[in-house]
């Protein structure tokens, strides 16, 4: 899946051009999702207001979508509602890190195999957790490692189908 970077988000300011591609992208997509892209190119072109009414419609759909609450985090903080942010990012980073280990453990010989290979992903996620637990919160580092994070779970489920040969469907219908 191509998921608009944020330069080219920021880039275009014609947010309707936006939304219909990511309809037209993620029209296949399960649950929520569309809204959730659209939510999170939102929060790409830092439209903050847009950005939150999106995520908070894509959770209302599903509410066990961590990268979607994720990104509701770091729109909150953004906003300056940094208590209820720093909530939702703390949430979504400990459920993809469970969720990442349920899929290698329950699936390790078949798509489990391709997440997270190197431990990179859940490596991040346990220092981002720590300094949140730490209460020396560092915003500008929580919001670079989050659109990170992010962005290399949008990565990583492509590598993993991919890798995996088998299709997007079937992952989710696994987990």
């Amino acid at each position: 899946m191509t998921f608009p970077t944020t330069r080219s988000c920021r880039r275009e300011k014609n947010s309707e051009k936006i939304h219909r591609a990511l309809i037209e992208c993620c029209s296949d997509l399960p649950g929520g999702s569309v809204q959730s892209y659209l939510g999170r190119a939102d929060y790409a072109s830092e439209r903050y207001p847009q950005a939150r009414q999106e995520l908070e419609r894509a959770l209302a759909i599903d509410k066990d979508d961590n990268v979607t609450r994720l990104y509701l985090g770091l729109t909150l903080a953004r906003m300056g509602d940094q208590e209820n942010g720093l909530r939702e990012i703390q949430s979504a980073m400990q459920g993809l890190y469970d969720w990442i280990m349920y899929v290698q453990e329950n699936f390790r010989y078949t798509h489990g195999q391709f997440w997270d290979i190197n431990g990179t992903i859940r490596s991040a996620i346990q220092a981002e957790l720590a300094m949140i637990v730490s209460k020396e919160i560092d915003w500008p580092k929580l919001f670079a490692d989050g659109e990170w994070l992010g962005k290399k779970m949008d990565e990583e489920i492509d590598e993993a189908r991919k890798n995996s040969h088998i299709g997007w469907q079937e992952i989710m219908d696994a987990i």
